[in-house]
């Protein structure tokens, strides 16, 4: 039976009283109840350098040193918070199993809402039956990360064979660390089959790029007008990076092919 007295100096505690027989008759003698305690340490990890992709803001959570005292460990919760804790959300509860200790993978912060730039924490709340939550502080605190828009490429839909040519990109919007710089890729059309992307360079900031002549020009190191002839065509497609956490969709141009005006020199 668990009670509630004030003692003389006006201290209230909680007890549990127990009973024992003797050859007198029954005797009640009162012992105090301990109190438990939440986890004292909580571990969070995931994400890059402290923040967390919009599209899958996630980590992971392990927390350790909670105690029983003369009670149960019924639950643990796991609630999220973002900005100036006006919103809780709770993505992760759990059966304890009356243990001290617990982990829990991919815990989940998109149920708050989420915009870039913002910040979001948690903590570990523990039930047991004594009826309460005991919560832990609120820690593991990220900043969320949009992503960058793709720019619109533009590449010249027939370049004569021996005309150097470029394609160009402009109108990205950027995302929460803005944009770093563009990756570029191409593909080759051989007649019948298109080839994979290959990339031409990565997170340069530049809004052009030079490809030379289609006669000329190399898709993973293939001249494919030399190898396949003059019914080639050639694509590329871009994306806008912020250089650390994410980067945008790719934007594909339209495809490029050769046009061969009547030859005054040997092709």
């Amino acid at each position: 039976m668990i009670f509630g007295e004030i003692l003389g100096n006006g201290i209230t505690y909680s007890g549990v009283r127990y009973s024992s027989m003797s050859a007198s008759g029954s005797i009640w003698l009162d012992q105090l109840a301990v109190p438990p305690t939440p986890p004292n340490s909580v571990t969070v990890t995931g994400g890059t350098n402290g923040y967390l992709d919009i599209n899958n803001p996630v980590c992971n959570v392990s927390w350790s040193g909670a105690t029983r005292g003369t009670y149960t460990i019924t639950t643990y919760n796991i609630d999220t918070t973002k900005n100036n804790f006006a919103n809780i959300a709770t993505p992760y509860s759990a059966n304890a199993n009356n243990n001290t200790s617990g982990s829990a993978n991919n815990v989940s912060f998109a149920s708050l809402g989420l915009s870039g730039g913002e910040t979001v924490r948690l903590r570990v709340a523990m039930m047991t039956t004594r009826g309460d939550w005991m919560l832990t502080n609120w820690g593991g605190s990220f900043r969320i990360v949009s992503h960058p828009t793709p720019p619109k490429i533009t590449a010249p839909a027939n370049v004569e064979i021996d005309t150097n040519f470029s394609v160009t990109w402009s109108g990205a919007r950027a995302g929460t660390l803005g944009i770093a710089g563009y990756d570029l890729e191409i593909r080759g059309y051989n007649g019948s089959t298109w080839s994979n992307w290959y990339r031409v360079f990565t997170c340069k900031n530049q809004t052009s790029y030079s490809a030379g002549t289609p006669k000329n020009l190399k898709v993973n190191g293939v001249n494919y007008y030399s190898t396949y002839g003059e019914n080639v065509r050639f694509q590329f497609r871009i994306k806008s990076s912020d250089g650390q956490i994410t980067s945008s969709d790719w934007a594909t141009s339209g495809e490029v092919r050769i046009t061969i005006n009547k030859p005054s020199i040997p092709r």
